[in-house]
C-alpha cells in the first residue's frame, strides 16, 4: 500500500490544488477541511505524512492537531504551512514537531 499524504487546510481552493498536484505526481492523497475531519476519517493504519496548516478556524489549531497526534502514538511525519506566518508560530511549529 502506497503511503497517503493527507492534506488538512481550510482554504478548499489551496486544498484542491494541492490535492491535485500531489496525485498528478504520483501521489495517493486526501483532503481534510478541518482538524475534527481528519480526526475522524484519516486511516490509523496508513503510513504517509500530513500537509498542515497552522491557523484554523472554527476548531483546533494545526498546532492542536500535531499534540492530539503525538498524544495518541500517532508518528505521521508533519509539514506545516500557513499563509499568516509570524515568529512565534514558526517556533511553535518547529518545536512541536520534536
Amino acid at each position: 500500500m502506497k503511503p497517503m499524504v493527507h492534506v488538512v487546510d481550510d482554504d478548499e481552493s489551496l486544498r484542491t490544488a494541492l490535492l491535485r498536484l500531489l496525485k498528478g505526481s504520483g501521489f495517493e492523497a486526501i483532503g481534510y477541511g478541518s482538524t475534527g475531519e481528519f480526526l475522524l476519517h484519516h486511516p490509523p493504519d496508513r503510513h504517509g505524512c500530513i500537509l498542515l496548516d497552522i491557523y484554523l478556524p472554527g476548531g483546533p489549531s494545526g498546532l492542536e492537531l500535531n499534540a492530539v497526534l503525538k498524544n495518541q502514538g500517532i508518528h505521521l511525519p508533519v509539514v506545516f504551512m500557513t499563509g499568516h506566518a509570524d515568529v512565534a508560530s514558526s517556533v511553535a511549529a518547529m518545536k512541536s514537531t520534536f
